[in-house]
C-alpha cells in the first residue's frame, strides 16, 4: 500500500497544473499586502481576521486535489489497466484518496504558511484588534479534517461517475448551496433531514466562527469549535465516504 501511495503522490507532483495552481494561489495571497508595502500600517489582527474568514474557500480548493488524483482516469483507460494488472480494488480506491490526502494537505500547508510568514512580514504587532497566533493556529487545524471530509466526499463522486466533468458539476453544487445552509442554520421548527444535513455537513462547524454558538446542537456537546467535534465530522466523511465508494468500486464493471 505505501508503495502505491507514494506512486500516486510521485505522479500528482508531475503535474505541471499542481504548480501553476499553487504558484497563483500564493500570487493571489501576496497581493494582499501590498498596501503594506506601499507604507500603510495594518495590524496582524486584522491580517489573522482575514485568514480566518476566508477558510471556508478551502472547501471549493478540496475537490481540484482529488479530481487531479483521479484524473479522469474512466475515460483514459488507465484505472481498467491498474485493475487487470492485479492491484486490488481496495488498494487503488483508499491508495489514491490518501495520495490526494497527503498532497492536499501539503500544499494547504504552504499556503497558509506563506500568509502568515507575510503576516510576520509586512504587517505590525500593534493594532486595533488583539487575535493570538495560537488562536489562529488552532482554527486552521480545525479546519484541516473538515477539508479533507470535503476532499473525501469529492473523490467518492468521481471514483463512482464516469464522467469527471458531472461529478465536480455535483460536486460544486453541493458544496456551493450546502456551505451557506450549514453556516446560516435552520430553526426548530424545520425537516428532521434539514436539521440533520445542517449538523451533519462538512462545513457545519465554520458557523462557530461566524455565528451565535448557542444554536449549535452537536458543538455544544464539546465546547463549540473544538478538535474533538471538528476532527469527529471531518473523519466521519473519510469513514462513511470510504465505506460507500469501496462497497460500490469493488462491485463496479471497469471499461
Amino acid at each position: 500500500m505505501l508503495n502505491y501511495i507514494g506512486a500516486e503522490c510521485y505522479k500528482l507532483c508531475r503535474k505541471k497544473s499542481l504548480f501553476i495552481g499553487m504558484a497563483v494561489l500564493l500570487v493571489l495571497e501576496s497581493l494582499v499586502f501590498l498596501p503594506m508595502l506601499s507604507g500603510e500600517e495594518v495590524g496582524r489582527g486584522l491580517a489573522y481576521l482575514f485568514l480566518l474568514m476566508m477558510l471556508p474557500i478551502g472547501l471549493l480548493v478540496a475537490p481540484v486535489f482529488a479530481s487531479l488524483t483521479v484524473d479522469d482516469q474512466y475515460r483514459n483507460g488507465t484505472l481498467k489497466n491498474e485493475i487487470i494488472f492485479g492491484i486490488p480494488r481496495s488498494r487503488v480506491y483508499l491508495g489514491k484518496l490518501a495520495a490526494a490526502i497527503l498532497v492536499g494537505t501539503a500544499a494547504a500547508a504552504v499556503t497558509v504558511g506563506w500568509y502568515l510568514l507575510l503576516c510576520q512580514l509586512c504587517c505590525t504587532p500593534e493594532g486595533t484588534l488583539e487575535l493570538p497566533l495560537t488562536q489562529v493556529l488552532f482554527h486552521v487545524a480545525c479546519t484541516l479534517p473538515l477539508w479533507i471530509g470535503a476532499l473525501s466526499f469529492s473523490f467518492l463522486l468521481l471514483m463512482l461517475l464516469r464522467s469527471a466533468s458531472g461529478a465536480m458539476a455535483l460536486t460544486y453544487l453541493i458544496c456551493v448551496f450546502g456551505t451557506p445552509v450549514a453556516l446560516v442554520g435552520c430553526g426548530e421548527d424545520s425537516s428532521l433531514a434539514l436539521r440533520l444535513f445542517d449538523t451533519l455537513f462538512y462545513a457545519a462547524p465554520f458557523r462557530a466562527l461566524y455565528a451565535d454558538q448557542s444554536g449549535l446542537r452537536f458543538w455544544n456537546l464539546s465546547g463549540g469549535l473544538t478538535w474533538l467535534s471538528c476532527w469527529g465530522l471531518g473523519l466521519g466523511w473519510v469513514v462513511v465516504t470510504s465505506a460507500i465508494g469501496l462497497a460500490v468500486f469493488r462491485r463496479r464493471e471497469i471499461r
